[in-house]
């Protein structure tokens, strides 16, 4: 499947933890919106009732177990939205803010209709149609933004740990 392909997919998403190969069943956006709040265990709270109890067992057995399980949940999110997990994040997030929600119904989208990286798309699209350059490349900057304590290589510094020497930054990208 092309990369974004994937953004319409209503097929099982294979994960791997500790090893142990595991198939998740598609689930649709508002399933995935509702179990947000558990973002560091979604692997697991997407699974199949079995394979749940399998992926706890793993979990607790392995030394790091909880910190494995974060990481296969937020790669989950990247694989299944096509963009860093953060960025997924905050796009569900504003999706469900009620101007957003609202636009999203008005336009015909409901979310459990509709994949998860199909509604990320809307969400983005809703908050960037109608912006002007400077408004969508600072939507998009604030997006990119990889969370407090959080390293992504392609930052390649320490800038998603200081939100004050991000917001100089942008400024001085958009002429503020």
């Amino acid at each position: 499947m092309g990369s974004d392909a994937v953004l319409i997919a209503r097929e099982p998403v294979e994960v791997v933890l500790f090893g142990s190969r595991f198939l998740l069943p598609y689930a649709p956006a508002g399933r995935w919106i509702v179990d947000l709040e558990w973002l560091d265990t979604l692997a697991a709270r997407l699974a199949d009732p079995a394979d749940r109890e399998v992926m706890t067992d793993l979990v607790l057995d392995q030394p790091g177990g909880r910190d494995v399980l974060r990481d296969v949940s937020r790669r989950l999110l990247s694989t299944v939205c096509g963009r860093p997990w953060w960025e997924a994040y905050r796009l569900l997030d504003l999706s469900v803010s009620p101007q957003g929600l609202g636009h999203l119904a008005l336009a015909g989208m409901r979310p459990w209709d509709c994949a998860v990286g199909e509604w990320c798309a809307a969400t983005y699209t809703l908050y960037t149609r109608d912006a002007d350059e400077k408004a969508k490349l600072q939507f998009d900057f604030r997006l990119s933004i990889p969370p407090r304590g959080y390293r992504d290589n392609g930052w390649g510094d320490e800038r998603g740990d200081n939100p004050e020497e991000i917001e100089r930054a942008m400024a001085k990208m958009v002429g503020g």
